[in-house]
């Protein structure tokens, strides 16, 4: 009788996946106080938050938690994580495309009723974007690779096809021996 092959108990860990979580899990944490400031200041109806950004909320408030979850989903190499890596590389993408279609805006001086004046600083194109694009798809697209998919795959099983669990048995022989 032949004896199957071991069943491996662990995989290959990439050097990216191992990095990646690590970065991610560091800019959550570096965020964290201005997303716990931010939230008071909502909370407590601050001057300058009356405006509605969804994007700018979603970045600045739930943006650290989020990468500080998911870099640790990734050093696990739990497979949600992979997805939640992938979507957050997808909203800096968009987020980043968003600034650039927009453009530069001017300087806007506008009153109100009483005739006190309100400006709007302007802002010119933000260039940093083109490469922060680029290396979040290149890290979307290493992601979506098969290889690196692979560390996120289940590990096999004693069930695995062509191993029959029924057909082992363990016993005591004598000391340090099963």
């Amino acid at each position: 009788m032949t004896t199957p092959p071991p069943i491996p108990h662990t995989r290959a860990r990439s050097l990216f996946v191992t990095l990646l979580a690590w970065i991610m899990m560091l800019i959550g944490v570096l965020g964290l106080p201005i997303s716990v400031i931010t939230v008071a200041m909502i909370l407590v109806k601050s001057y300058g938050t009356q405006t509605f950004d969804p994007l700018g909320f979603v970045i600045i408030v739930l943006g650290p938690s989020m990468m500080l979850v998911t870099g640790f989903g990734l050093l696990k190499r739990w497979r949600w994580a992979r997805g939640a890596a992938i979507a957050l590389l997808a909203l800096v993408i968009i987020s980043n495309a968003w600034d650039l279609i927009k453009g530069p805006r001017p300087t806007t001086t506008t009153f109100d009723s009483s005739g006190v004046p309100t400006t709007t600083m302007g802002s010119g194109t933000d260039f940093t974007a083109l490469p922060i694009i680029g290396v979040c798809a290149a890290m979307m697209l290493k992601l979506l690779s098969p290889r690196t998919g692979a560390e996120f795959q289940p590990l096999p099983s004693a069930s695995a096809p062509g191993i029959d669990p029924k057909s082992w048995r363990a016993a005591h022989r004598r000391r340090d021996v099963m």
